[in-house]
């Protein structure tokens, strides 16, 4: 069975701006305009703030179950417990139906955003892209890294294969990605997370969600898996094992 990965908090993230003013104004004309000292209960002018209120009131609880459904998560890595230099954090997010793909990729590839966005569903569960987030950092730390951001690495330690090319296009986003996992470096606070969710015009949600997405035929072609490793509990550990023995394979 796949290792359980603890995580060390989560945030929860927002990326819908427009819904944040409206309740941000709504909320002023709550607190400053619709105090019940100033009007009788019976009068017209009262009802009609009356269901203003109620209107308010449903629209936040509808915000605010949205907010709760999408949350990321902080890990905490560090490949070797003996040297504190390689200790970094990664925060990770799941959208889903993401909408303006095309435009990721080029803010991607201009550098506007510094994260990695990897397809859903070739990740089976957290263990395997730990196992790929803890090479990538240690290639990092080593100076030894195949790609020329910690982001990029990141995707490319989750292939079994050595092609850097074919790794980035089979795993990172790509026309077409409806479903990404969205992880950003050493965002303790969940601030860089939350301002990029802002660009991504997709729906976050709850980590179970992900398990859900998991296409497996594609994972038994890119491993390289028998049928009988998909359903072996240790499909995890099989996939972590191909991920850290590329760097042995001549």
């Amino acid at each position: 069975m796949c290792q359980n990965v603890s995580k060390k908090d989560d945030v929860k993230v927002n990326n819908n701006n427009e819904d944040n003013t409206n309740i941000n104004n709504l909320g002023a004309m709550k607190h400053s305009k619709l105090s019940p000292y100033l009007l009788s209960k019976g009068s017209d002018e009262h009802k009609k703030r009356k269901n203003i209120k109620g209107e308010i009131d449903f629209i936040q609880r509808k915000y605010n179950s949205r907010m709760k459904s999408g949350i990321s998560r902080l890990y905490e890595l560090q490949p070797d417990p003996y040297d504190a230099t390689q200790r970094r954090s990664m925060r990770v997010c799941v959208f889903t139906e993401v909408k303006n793909v095309n435009e990721l990729m080029e803010m991607v590839r201009t550098g506007e955003i510094d994260a990695a966005l990897i397809k859903a569903e070739l990740v089976v569960e957290p263990f395997v892209l730990l196992a790929a987030a803890n090479r990538a950092v240690h290639q990092a730390a080593h100076n030894r890294m195949s790609t020329r951001s910690l982001s990029a690495e990141l995707i490319y330690s989750l292939s079994p294969t050595r092609n850097i090319s074919e790794s980035l296009i089979n795993f990172g986003i790509s026309e077409g990605s409806e479903n990404l996992i969205v992880c950003v470096f050493d965002d303790a606070k969940g601030s860089k997370m939350v301002k990029l969710s802002k660009k991504i015009k997709g729906k976050p949600v709850k980590f179970e969600k992900w398990m859900e997405l998991v296409h497996y035929p594609s994972i038994k072609k890119l491993y390289n898996l028998k049928t009988s490793d998909l359903k072996s509990e240790d499909l995890c550990d099989i996939i972590a094992n191909q991920i850290v023995s590329k760097d042995m394979i001549n």
